[in-house]
């Protein structure tokens, strides 16, 4: 009679032994992003204040012309304790006739400077106030705006001694005019639009020998009033643009208004690729009178990366989310004769653009459920997202997970991905070996009704190493079907403390 039996309790304890080995069962977290039901051992992981060298570096270049109140408020911004070790001068410029002063100002430690310039210089000011500068990186916006701390931060994390070029912040219908302005003429130019005032940091030394450029191609006086619309084409290269997480103010007299306006801009940016034209074609050459080397322009052109990354700063911490998922069709990838002839000839079909639009990068690190980022098509083997938190993180965390809040086609896109996380010691993508653990939660006022919050237990410190690391990405598999398309509602780094 027991011989019916052995074989089966064989099977069964070889089945509970083995099973007690599988790395692959995920354990089970609480919810998170709900305020019911978290344990208190659990924290966002990230850095609310960033000090990378220990001294502030940067200088903050303000223009004023009609929205002094924002002025006052942006300043009041620049000048706060998040940033005294980022901010080393806040330089307001001051293009109204009316004067101004410091004391129009609250207390900024001695770091601000006002200039009341005798006459409207337009935006050619920023770049004068810049070259003055002292600091090695100028950070400059315009008076509609607001730029959050921890964005100006992510900003300047990103910035290297090496850097040789800017990043500019851009809402997404403007980053996606600077896609689809990308120019490329033979092998000699590569070049995009991108304006400055929604936010843009970058090394000091750019502006110097930006003015220097534009007094060698002997500019006009109003072609030099409009230096934004020369400064990312004469340099030669794709500007780095991510999705701004900006506060747009209102009050005072925009300077672009209807037709009138978009038409002297679009003036000004074909001028701007004449120009570049002209100075690539004088390489070696000396057809710019009294010029020796050319200052600014790129010559020499890297090469062009074949997977375009698209990035976003973190509202909340400072951080930077990036993707490498397609974010537009193909047909804009296409060679343009023009920098505007994608958008006159209409690459894009209306609901392609209205994705763009709706669904931004920057919906995925708002600090807000009722807004997403979601995928234009379904996922595709290789897509990536990544997570830097700019600063390793230390042993004081005895986990660390990646937490993404998502639908129920994302669930079957991250039970088909690896995870991995950038290794501070070996230089290298290090993978973990824990799959998604997923919760249904209740949205609650938030739309939609019901969420599914996943995280992943990903590697912490190594043996050589007491850091944890600071990139966080995760990696698609396999090609998925079309309807399963990314959705992430909030994603980041989650903490465990050590009792």
């Amino acid at each position: 009679m027991l011989r019916y039996f052995f074989w089966p309790l064989v099977f069964l304890l070889l089945s509970l032994l083995l099973g007690s080995f599988r790395f692959d069962v995920a354990p089970s977290f609480p919810a998170t992003y709900v305020e019911s039901g978290v344990n208190g051992s659990f924290k966002r992981a990230g850095f609310p204040n960033l000090d990378l060298n220990g001294h502030p570096d940067t200088t903050a270049v303000i223009l004023n012309w009609s929205r002094f109140p924002n002025v006052v408020k942006i300043v009041s911004l620049l000048c706060g304790p998040s940033l005294e070790n980022t901010i080393h001068t806040v330089f307001v410029w001051n293009n109204s006739p009316n004067q101004i002063s410091e004391a129009d100002f609250a207390s900024c430690t001695g770091r601000l400077k006002v200039h009341n310039a005798p006459d409207n210089l337009y935006f050619r000011a920023r770049f004068m106030a810049c070259a003055q500068a002292s600091t090695p990186y100028c950070f400059v916006q315009d008076d509609d705006y607001i730029v959050l701390p921890e964005v100006v931060l992510a900003m300047r994390a990103r910035m290297s001694p090496s850097s040789k070029t800017g990043i500019h912040l851009l809402p997404a219908h403007e980053l996606l005019s600077s896609q689809l302005r990308r120019l490329d003429v033979g092998s000699s130019i590569h070049t995009s639009f991108a304006w400055l005032g929604h936010g843009a940091m970058f090394p000091q030394s750019l502006a110097v020998d930006f003015l220097s450029l534009l007094r060698l191609l002997q500019l006009t006086e109003d072609e030099m009033k409009m230096a934004d619309n020369y400064f990312t084409i004469l340099r030669n290269e794709y500007p780095e643009v991510w999705f701004d997480q900006g506060i747009e103010l209102q009050g005072g007299e925009p300077f672009t208004v209807g037709t009138e306006g978009n038409e002297r801009n679009r003036r000004h940016i074909n001028r701007a690729t004449e120009l570049l034209s002209s100075a690539i074609a004088c390489e070696g050459a000396p057809c710019i009178p009294g010029a020796g080397d050319i200052p600014y322009v790129q010559y020499n052109t890297p090469d062009l990366p074949r997977t375009l990354v698209s990035r976003t700063p973190c509202r909340g911490l400072p951080c930077v989310l990036e993707t490498s998922i397609r974010l537009l069709p193909g047909t804009v990838e296409a060679p343009a004769a023009g920098i505007f002839t994608r958008e006159d000839n209409g690459v894009l079909f209306e609901e392609d653009i209205n994705h763009y639009l709706l669904y931004p990068l920057s919906h995925a690190v708002d600090t807000r459920a009722d807004t997403a980022f979601r995928s234009l098509t379904g996922g595709k083997r290789g897509d990536a997202i990544s997570l830097d938190i700019l600063r390793d993180l230390d042993s004081a965390l005895t986990e660390i997970h990646m937490v993404i809040l998502t639908d129920n086609a994302t669930v079957a896109i991250l039970q088909n991905s690896h995870f991995e996380m950038f290794s501070p010691f070996t230089k290298s993508w290090v993978s973990t070996i824990h799959v998604p653990s997923c919760v249904d939660i209740a949205g609650g006022s938030y739309a939609p009704a019901a969420m599914t919050e996943c995280s992943i237990r990903m590697p912490v410190s190594s043996p050589e190493s007491s850091n944890i690391g600071r990139s966080f990405r995760v990696v698609l598999s396999e090609d998925m079907g079309d309807s399963e398309k990314w959705c992430i509602y909030e994603i980041w780094m989650r903490g465990i403390v050590k009792q």
